[in-house]
């Protein structure tokens, strides 16, 4: 990945090794065709060109100025903004699960598949193990691909994939927006493993501590800020519920997280 000049504008380019050679290489490649051609939405990074002619393929996307979410940490974003890149992440996700026919499930939401524009407007980023649902089916069972501390326990355990699943991780990066920690240091943070999350994140909540961890700069400054923080660890507590029932769709998570 890296930032070079196309036609007198700055663009963002993603290149790939010998896809020829290696069939998940091949399909990370297919897929990150595939699926931004057909999605036009203002936070899903836009595909410009492709280039497969040659043995190392090389796809053109619109240019992002200011890196992933991840590279934000430092940021000193007040409350309001990094709400609204809660908003987005949630919109985007919905859009995927609605906007079809068949529901798309991304699979690997985390923070390095959030990027920025010079606007710092959030673009959602690299569907490489992203699938649709299959026509009159309700889950996909082919095996689990993600990112370490964002896949649902028991969807390791099960291969069991449907879009509560992307809920689920949504949950952990909700978590990562409340607290400023990456999913693994959270963890760390928080005394627990992936298993345990969810009861600490309770805990927290039930005994008025959430606000030990969230770190968010400006977080007081106005009225009613805290309330809305504590009822957005309460929509990501629902989000990591254990059972994927339990979970809210990512339309009713839109729809309280304003």
């Amino acid at each position: 990945m890296g930032d070079f000049h196309y036609q007198d504008r700055l663009i963002f380019v993603l290149k790939f090794k010998d896809y020829w050679a290696n069939e998940l290489d091949f399909y990370s490649c297919l897929n990150n065709i595939v699926f931004p051609s057909q999605l036009n939405y203002k936070n899903i990074l836009k595909l410009i060109e492709s280039c497969l002619e040659i043995r190392l393929p090389i796809l053109v996307f619109e240019y992002v100025k200011h890196g992933t979410f991840r590279d934000q940490s430092d940021n000193s974003f007040q409350l309001t903004h990094w709400l609204k890149i809660a908003m987005e992440i949630a919109n985007s996700v919905a859009y995927l699960h609605l906007g079809f026919s068949r529901p798309i499930l991304f699979k690997d939401i985390n923070s390095s598949h959030l990027l920025f524009d010079e606007n710092y407007v959030m673009k959602l980023f690299n569907f490489s193990v992203s699938e649709f649902i299959p026509e009159g089916e309700t889950h996909i069972t082919n095996g689990v691909r993600g990112t370490s501390g964002h896949v649902a326990p028991k969807s390791l355990h099960t291969g069991y994939l449907n879009e509560k699943c992307d809920v689920y991780s949504f949950g952990i990066l909700l978590f990562e927006v409340l607290t400023g920690q990456r999913a693994i240091d959270l963890l760390r943070l928080m005394n627990c493993d992936l298993y345990s999350l969810r009861d600490q994140a309770k805990i927290h909540i039930e005994n008025n501590k959430f606000n030990e961890i969230i770190i968010i700069v400006g977080v007081g400054s106005c009225p009613g800020e805290e309330q809305h923080l504590q009822a957005l660890a309460e929509l990501a507590f629902k989000c990591l519920s254990n059972s994927a029932e339990d979970r809210p769709t990512m339309i009713q998570v839109v729809n309280n997280s304003g």
